[in-house]
C-alpha cells in the first residue's frame, strides 16, 4: 500500500475541502425562490386574462410552506374558479426537490398536476406515466390544456 494516503491524511484533506466549499446562503435561496414564484404567478395571471373575460375567477392568496433549511415562509398562491364553481389551487410545494429547482402543485379535488422549475425562467409540467416521468415545457397552451383538464 505504499504511495497511498494514510487515513489521517485523507481525513485532513476532506476536512480542508469541506471548509473551502462555499456555504449555502439559505436566506438568499429562499428569496430567489419567492421571486421565481411571484414571476410564475404573474405569468399565469397574464395567460389567464382571456379566460377571465369569459368568466374565470382568479384570486391571489398566500400559502404557508415549511421546509428543511428554508424554514417557514409565506409563498404566493392562486385560486382559480371556473363558472361551475370548480376550483384549482396553485401552491408552492418546495424549493428543495430532487432533480429540479422547485415544485408547485395544482390541485382540484382528487386531480393533481405538478409544475417543476428547471432553471431561472424554465418551468415544466411533470406528467407521471406507468413508464416514468414525462416533462412538458410550461407554455400558455400547455397551461391552458392542463387547467381545462383540472377544471373538467
Amino acid at each position: 500500500m505504499a504511495g497511498n494516503k494514510t487515513l489521517i491524511e485523507l481525513l485532513r484533506e476532506k476536512k480542508a475541502e469541506k471548509k473551502a466549499e462555499k456555504a449555502i446562503d439559505w436566506d438568499a435561496r429562499r428569496s430567489e425562490w419567492l421571486n421565481a414564484l411571484r414571476q410564475l404567478i404573474r405569468t399565469l395571471k397574464q395567460w389567464l386574462k382571456p379566460a377571465i373575460q369569459e368568466g374565470l375567477k382568479v384570486e391571489d392568496y398566500s400559502a404557508t410552506i415549511t421546509e428543511d433549511y428554508l424554514g417557514t415562509y409565506e409563498a404566493p398562491a392562486l385560486r382559480i374558479t371556473g363558472p361551475d364553481s370548480r376550483t384549482v389551487s396553485v401552491e408552492a410545494k418546495a424549493r428543495n426537490v430532487i432533480g429540479a429547482k422547485g415544485r408547485v402543485d395544482l390541485y382540484s379535488g382528487p386531480k393533481k398536476a405538478i409544475l417543476v422549475r428547471y432553471g431561472p425562467s424554465r418551468w415544466g409540467i411533470a406528467i407521471q406515466h406507468t413508464r416514468g416521468l414525462e416533462k412538458v415545457e410550461l407554455t400558455q397552451d400547455t397551461f391552458s390544456e392542463l387547467l381545462a383538464d383540472l377544471l373538467e
